[in-house]
């Protein structure tokens, strides 16, 4: 049952153009390769314009752990998602538990409040949804997404100018992070100048 409505939900995203162009995590005929080319290309005609990239390379803290039902379920009504859809998901997520065992001890049975199922189908497509508007938080910035990660880039002559852009929209996605209760992961996150020596 999973897998076929993970198959309806998907068709109905890109059939109705819901999500997000820069993002090509969990996505047919996306792949890895084609934000590294896009990436790599705009890097090389910023170095033809004699101009500057300021680039973060942004990580999401246990992004699939931290998924706020209560917005996804936000999410979901934001993208059209209603009726028996809406309801099947929601059950779908509502009451879940967990259980871990160490060395043959299992321990008490704990619930889950958020996040998202490790090892479901419908997971991936979920956290799409959710993450789907992170583009309303960065207004200046080129952008490409892979699942979690991004890359936030701007170019110009003037190498002050593209970090102070860059600095503003990493201020904007920290707000839209904390909004909607995720966590940049500071340890993964790294902040790099490509120009001309």
């Amino acid at each position: 049952m999973e897998r076929m409505v993970n198959a309806r939900l998907y068709h109905y995203l890109e059939q109705s153009a819901c999500l997000d162009e820069s993002q090509s995590g969990f996505r047919r005929h996306r792949t890895t390769v084609d934000q590294l080319v896009r990436f790599t290309q705009s890097v090389i005609n910023a170095w033809q314009a004699k101009s500057h990239t300021v680039a973060v390379f942004v990580d999401l803290e246990k992004a699939y752990d931290r998924v706020w039902r209560t917005g996804l379920e936000v999410r979901l009504q934001e993208h059209g998602i209603t009726g028996r859809m809406y309801r099947w998901l929601k059950a779908f997520l509502t009451e879940r538990f967990i259980r871990t065992r160490i060395k043959g001890s299992l321990s008490r049975t704990r619930p889950l409040a958020d996040g998202l199922p490790q090892g479901s189908a419908l997971s991936c497509t979920l956290f799409l949804i959710f993450m789907n508007n992170i583009g309303n938080a960065i207004h200046t910035l080129n952008r490409l997404s892979y699942a979690d990660d991004l890359i936030l880039w701007q170019q110009d002559t003037d190498i002050d100018k593209a970090t102070e852009a860059v600095n503003r929209d990493l201020a904007s996605l920290k707000c839209f992070c904390e909004r909607w209760k995720m966590r940049i992961n500071t340890g993964k996150t790294a902040y790099t100048i490509f120009h001309r020596c």
